[in-house]
């Protein structure tokens, strides 16, 4: 998608702290619980005597894992590219003793050994380079469904937008509220997190190497608070304006030295994208909408969505 360097998540955060802030991120709970009670009916439907093959792209370090491990006569495997996850997963599930199994392998190639019933994702979509690599891995899913066969993907959406100039304005204002959330309830670690995951969305789609600085962390928590500031509430047209704002100043603090700190240099790869953007892609793939349950205040903000994708 771009000349940034695309590593494997570990090398910016480790397992542990992973699975910590991405639970205790605005609406992903919820999410979660929407995913394994889609997973449990969509298998009423395949289950008859034998178990039915359910796979998750993108496990990472078995964060949902156990969660769905807990629905009944399933053949649970999870599938990550990061190594270190990976082992950190399986880990996890020897200690839990959970009915699941991750393997190592790149969502774009993995063939899984038995046609699938259900396939999971949940915060992986946006992670995946948009245009050839995105078809490639929803290509890869389609083919490895059974006829009937369902996706239910998790992702946090952006309300819509126009071109790529509006898209960056959402991006800011969704962004902000999840660090503003984080911040109300002393979650700082979740906080920066997200700081630096707004600086590697906006740069997305760049071809040049845009390191993150301290001082651009400081404008985000700045601009943070005067847009959701409770004692003086802001309309849409206020927050928009807030937002372009933050935008035209932030390249003013951008720096070319390289930080010893790779996660101010590293790129998460995060890209989001609003309901149209997401609805071609799959259409495109073959895929038929039977499904969508939104978390949150989509239309305005932005917020979780879960989709149910079936293969015809």
């Amino acid at each position: 998608m771009n000349a940034r360097q695309q590593p494997n998540y570990s090398q910016i955060i480790s397992p542990e702290d992973y699975n910590q802030i991405i639970g205790q991120h605005l609406f992903i709970r919820d999410a979660d619980l929407v995913i394994k009670r889609l997973v449990d009916w969509h298998g009423n439907e395949h289950r008859l005597s034998r178990p039915i093959e359910v796979v998750e792209f993108g496990c990472g370090p078995a964060r949902i894992l156990p969660l769905l491990s807990q629905i009944e006569n399933i053949n649970l495997t999870g599938i990550d590219h990061d190594r270190l996850f990976v082992e950190y997963a399986e880990r996890t599930i020897q200690q839990k003793h959970l009915n699941a199994k991750v393997i190592l392998g790149d969502a774009t190639s993995y063939v899984h050994p038995k046609p699938i019933n259900i396939v999971v994702s949940q915060g992986f979509h946006h992670h995946i380079p948009k245009g050839e690599a995105t078809q490639q891995y929803l290509q890869n899913v389609h083919h490895q469904l059974y006829r009937y066969g369902v996706y239910i993907v998790g992702d946090e959406f952006l309300p819509h937008y126009i071109d790529a100039e509006e898209r960056l304005v959402r991006a800011v204002i969704w962004y902000f509220l999840i660090i503003w959330d984080a911040l109300m309830r002393n979650m700082d670690k979740l906080a920066i997190e997200e700081a630096k995951t707004l600086l590697d969305d906006l740069a997305e789609g760049t071809q040049s190497h845009v390191i993150k600085t301290e001082a651009q962390i400081e404008l985000v928590f700045e601009s943070v608070t005067k847009m959701y500031d409770p004692v003086h509430p802001k309309k849409q047209w206020q927050m928009n304006q807030l937002a372009r704002n933050f935008l035209k100043k932030l390249p003013s603090l951008q720096t070319t030295t390289v930080p010893n700190d790779t996660s101010m240099d590293l790129s998460r790869g995060d890209f989001k994208i609003c309901h149209r953007v997401f609805q071609d892609e799959v259409t495109q793939a073959g895929f038929t909408i039977i499904g969508v349950t939104n978390i949150g205040p989509i239309e305005t903000f932005g917020g979780l969505v879960v989709y149910v994708l079936q293969k015809i």
